[in-house]
């Protein structure tokens, strides 16, 4: 699915050249991110290209600060075999 994101955190984090992470979605000041805190708690965001757009892969908990260093590292690398 394409979504217009611009101005939204995830459309930040689908141009960044890093994985982005929201241990705390209730302390986020983007609106998407305080919108998602009403039925999950924390977030990880890989950056990936699809074809010429910019996109990304997104991992979601309902625990507050769920993704520990190694997990986004691990999600990262199978986030980008994913699109490959």
């Amino acid at each position: 699915i394409k979504v217009g994101a611009k101005g939204t955190a995830l459309g930040v984090a689908a141009k960044a050249d890093k994985i982005t992470q929201q241990p705390d979605l209730d302390k986020a000041p983007e609106l998407d991110m305080k919108l998602m805190a009403r039925g999950v708690a924390s977030s990880v965001h890989v950056p990936v290209k699809i074809g010429d757009d910019a996109a990304t892969i997104n991992f979601w908990s309902i625990e507050k600060d769920a993704f520990s260093p190694e997990a986004v590292k691990l999600l990262g690398e199978l986030a980008k075999l994913k699109v490959e």
